[in-house]
């Protein structure tokens, strides 16, 4: 296995209003999307995932072998790939984290 990458994704939501007034097949897809990132950190591929609390938009941090397999997981989230959610990936590097040594 080659050397593992960090990437960090956000993810925003279509509309500004999108946690108050989500369709129900909205939230079926949100639903799916979260499922994904649990199946994410059961292979160790997530390392946080969560949405802020004030403006409408979630970050994911992924590790990766590639920029290719980041893209590729990123797209395979089902509000992404149902064009609910858009996502900008970036490079990152988890420098400070609790139980990794710095």
């Amino acid at each position: 296995m080659g050397p593992v990458s960090e990437w960090l994704c956000v993810i925003r939501p279509p509309r500004v209003t999108f946690m108050e007034d989500a369709t129900p097949e909205e939230q079926e897809i949100m639903r799916k999307h979260f499922e994904y990132l649990k199946s994410l950190l059961e292979v160790g591929k997530l390392i946080l995932a969560g949405p802020s609390l004030e403006q409408p938009f979630g970050i994911i941090v992924l590790e990766a072998e590639s920029e290719d397999e980041a893209r590729r997981l990123v797209a395979a989230d089902p509000s992404v790939a149902a064009g609910i959610q858009t996502p900008e990936l970036h490079p990152f590097r988890a420098s400070l984290l609790r139980g990794r040594e710095p």
